[in-house]
Formats: C-alpha cells, structure tokens, sequence
C-alpha cells in the first residue's frame, strides 16, 4: 500500500513540474498574419445594458504564394467569460503579399463584451482547414 502512495505523490508532484500544454497553433507558422487589431467597445450604452463596439483586423498574407479560403472569426465574450457571440466573415483568397482590413460590428442586448478573440482560418491542404488564433497581442 505504501508504495501506491508514493507513486501517487510521485505522479502528482510531475504533473505539477511539467503542466500539459494546450494545444494552440502558433501563428508564426502559418502564411496570414493579423499586422494590427483595434477593439472599441461603446461606453455611453445607457440603462439598457447592451454592448456595442467594433474591432478592426489588419490581415497580410506573409508568403510568397496566394492563400484561399481564408476566414476570419470573432468571438466576444462577457466579463464571465462566457461566450455571447461569433461573428464570421469571408475573405476568400489573398495574393502574396497583399493586405486586407476587416472590420467586425455588433451590438448585443443585456451582455457586456470584454476583449475579443480573433481566429483565422484558411486552405492548408488542399480543402482542409487550418484554424489558428492571434496571439500576436496586437489590439487596445
């Protein structure tokens, strides 16, 4: 029995040392990069508890190829943490090299919007998408 213990306390103690990491791609590896994001959230809402706000994406294609099927997701959350709402938009495809800026717009009732997260998403093999969020901390 002691010797269970001491495995469990053993196992336990490399868990701590060694947390699993979580499974995000890392945008520097793929061909769109977000240059810039600018989040404005509507202070002056009122009484009636709705947020308003918009956040602009800078987007690049940062190769030497065109890239297709490219998709941009925001997702707003509230100040628990929980998610309010997705918003979607279509690219299409990017020459190599070019830029395109994107502005998402909302306005939701009885919720207040913290700082957005932005997903891209794009053709990496042929019709099979590849997703990835920015975590270049670019924004306000």
């Amino acid at each position: 029995m002691r010797t269970w213990g001491t495995i469990a306390v053993v196992l336990a103690t490399l868990s701590l040392a060694f947390p699993a990491q979580a499974k995000k791609s890392d945008s520097r590896n793929h061909p769109l990069r977000v240059l810039k994001s600018r989040y404005q959230n509507d202070q002056s809402r009122g009484e009636s508890g709705s947020a308003r706000g918009n956040l602009t994406v800078w987007l690049q294609n940062a190769v030497g190829v065109p890239v297709d099927g490219i998709e941009l997701e925001v997702e707003l959350y509230n100040d628990r943490r929980r998610k309010v709402e997705t918003l979607k938009k279509t690219v299409g495809s990017m020459a190599a090299g070019k830029k395109k800026v994107l502005t998402f717009r909302w306005d939701i009732v009885a919720e207040d919007v913290v700082k957005p997260k932005i997903f891209i998403l794009y053709n990496a093999r042929g019709n099979q998408k590849a997703r990835f969020e920015d975590n270049s901390g670019n924004g306000n």
